[in-house]
């Protein structure tokens, strides 16, 4: 039995992101039954208080934004689709996910709000421009069920072929440095579930 396919959109969504956003993809995952129908396995960079601020916040903002992103493909490459019973629990816990690293990175709940929407933003101009990619990498979860960060290469380029546009810090975020400092010295872990 086949993956649905607004399944296997969302997750190439978190795949095909990260990967262009040169954040290595061990492997990705899809499955016709059971409640985790796909995962999509990173190998982030551990974030630290010890990273200069504009380290944190670059790597944070891609964080946030392949969180966001399956959710992002799902709604706009696979909206006729059927959604699975149950999907909509597992896309809120790349969403809580994402706004855990937020309000790590800006402990202001309101700065915390306005990264998640700018990220959103941001992951919403990725899923467009990177669209013909996102759906490559789709048919072969449909088609395979599994893919290793080697076949993603293989089917849309290496990590390094891609220059994707950066995050467009605003002056609140480029400044935050200072209320970030006092958060603790990791933040949370960057494997994509749902």
């Amino acid at each position: 039995m086949k993956a649905p396919w607004r399944v296997a959109v969302h997750e190439a969504g978190h795949a095909t992101i990260a990967h262009v956003l040169h954040r290595p993809v061990s492997s990705v995952w899809v499955s016709a039954k059971g409640p985790g129908r796909g995962m999509t396995k990173s190998d982030p960079t551990r974030l630290t208080t010890a990273d200069p601020w504009p380290v944190r916040l670059q790597r944070g903002t891609q964080e946030i934004a392949v969180y966001l992103v399956g959710d992002i493909a799902g709604s706009r490459l696979a909206a006729a689709a059927p959604q699975p019973t149950g999907w909509r629990q597992e896309t809120d816990v790349d969403n809580e996910m994402a706004r855990d690293l937020a309000q790590w990175l800006q402990p202001d709940p309101t700065q915390a709000e306005r990264l998640v929407a700018e990220c959103r933003q941001w992951a919403e101009q990725l899923v467009v421009a990177y669209r013909d990619q996102i759906e490559i990498v789709a048919r072969a979860l449909v088609k395979r069920g599994r893919i290793s960060g080697d076949d993603l290469s293989s089917l849309i380029g290496p990590i390094g072929d891609f220059d994707a546009p950066p995050f467009p810090a605003t002056a609140t975020f480029r400044e935050g440095r200072r209320a970030a400092e006092v958060q603790p010295t990791e933040g949370p872990s960057a494997e994509t579930g749902g």
